[in-house]
C-alpha cells in the first residue's frame, strides 16, 4: 500500500544578522526590520552578527554604537596606541604644563 501525502508548500524566512554596533541574543535581527537588535552602549563595541557587545579593555572608552575594537580610545588626559586594546598612560606633558602654569600664577599672585 502506497501512501500519498498532500504537498505542503514551504515558506522561506530571511533573517539578517544584527549590524555592527548592535547585538541580540541570537546575533540576528529578530523582527526583520532592524529594531530586533540593541545598540551597544558607551564603552562597548560589536561586529555584525554579535550576540553581545564587548566591553573596551584597559580603561578605554568608546561611543555608543561602536563597531570595532579600534573604536575604543584613551580617555581625555591619557594617551596610548590606536590599537584599541593597549593600556593608556597618563599624559605627563599636560601635568607638567599645569604645574608650570600654576607656579607662574602663584608668582604673579604674590
Amino acid at each position: 500500500m502506497e501512501l500519498n501525502y498532500p504537498q505542503i508548500p514551504l515558506c522561506t524566512i530571511h533573517v539578517n544578522d544584527c549590524i555592527a554596533g548592535t547585538s541580540s541574543p541570537t546575533g540576528q535581527d529578530t523582527d526583520g526590520n532592524g529594531t530586533g537588535c540593541t545598540l551597544c552602549v558607551k564603552n562597548t563595541y560589536s561586529e555584525a552578527g554579535a550576540t553581545s557587545c564587548t566591553t573596551c579593555t584597559n580603561n578605554r572608552v568608546s561611543d555608543a554604537g561602536s563597531t570595532k575594537v579600534n573604536d575604543c580610545y584613551c580617555p581625555q588626559g591619557t594617551t596610548g596606541p590606536s590599537d584599541g586594546i593597549s593600556a593608556c598612560q597618563t599624559n605627563t606633558n599636560s601635568k607638567l604644563i599645569q604645574f608650570v602654569l600654576s607656579f607662574i600664577f602663584l608668582i604673579l599672585l604674590f
